[in-house]
């Protein structure tokens, strides 16, 4: 807090500092919350610039020691509180506000038509905790289908593209092999299922060909201990 307070003495009238207590002031704090958009319960503090905004987490303010989290704690025996190691909240606060004065809102977007993967529906194969990043970061979100519109949009940053299932044509391959050599930024992840059917697991050939990458037949497992 007396941080927060030192930020609205040198920022004068350009910066303003607001408290919102969740447990005591519940109408308030929930419009807040919808005028921003979802907050997670981990966010502690939301710096806002204009109309962009990034909320911090409580690990990014600091790092605490809680061993009571980490170990069992044994019957009878005193409880060992949270302790802090490291205060980072005048780092991050100033990262968030350079990153948020920078010009221009740099836009991602996902690719649709390819029977890839949820990006906002609560399920487990969502990317939800990813566009909630993003945005924090600055980032815009939008929607493109390639096959359609034939281009990459003029202010793409980045082109996403999240477990595709289906193949990506040759012309949209050729037109997203022009943009990155241009210097264009390309996500791709993929994701192995097991239905069967011809299509599910797309070999992305026709990128690859351009790109000089090949997508593996071989099924990898990676062991997670119990």
């Amino acid at each position: 807090r007396d941080l927060l307070v030192r930020y609205a003495e040198l920022g004068g009238a350009t910066v303003s500092v607001t408290h919102f207590d969740v447990l005591r002031d519940v109408a308030a704090s929930r419009t807040r919350i919808a005028e921003l958009g979802s907050l997670r319960p981990e966010d502690a503090l939301v710096v806002q610039v204009g109309k962009r905004h990034r909320a911090l987490q409580l690990l990014e303010l600091a790092e605490i020691d809680a061993p009571a989290m980490q170990t069992m704690p044994t019957p009878g025996a005193k409880p060992v509180m949270p302790s802090l190691k490291l205060f980072k909240g005048e780092e991050a606060i100033s990262s968030a506000i350079r990153s948020l004065l920078s010009e221009g809102m740099p836009k991602v977007y996902f690719l649709v038509g390819y029977d890839e993967a949820e990006l906002e529906r609560p399920a487990a194969n969502s990317y939800s905790e990813l566009l909630h990043a993003l945005n924090n970061e600055g980032f815009r979100i939008e929607r493109w289908n390639l096959e359609l519109e034939g281009r990459i949009p003029d202010d793409a940053a980045v082109i996403a593209l999240v477990e595709p299932h289906r193949e990506i044509s040759p012309q949209a391959a050729a037109v997203l092999w022009r943009w990155l050599r241009n210097g264009g930024r390309l996500f791709l992840n993929l994701a192995w299922t097991n239905v069967d059917g011809g299509g599910w697991n797309p070999s992305l050939d026709e990128l690859g060909k351009l790109a000089g990458f090949a997508v593996g037949k071989d099924l990898v497992c990676h062991l997670v201990a119990d």
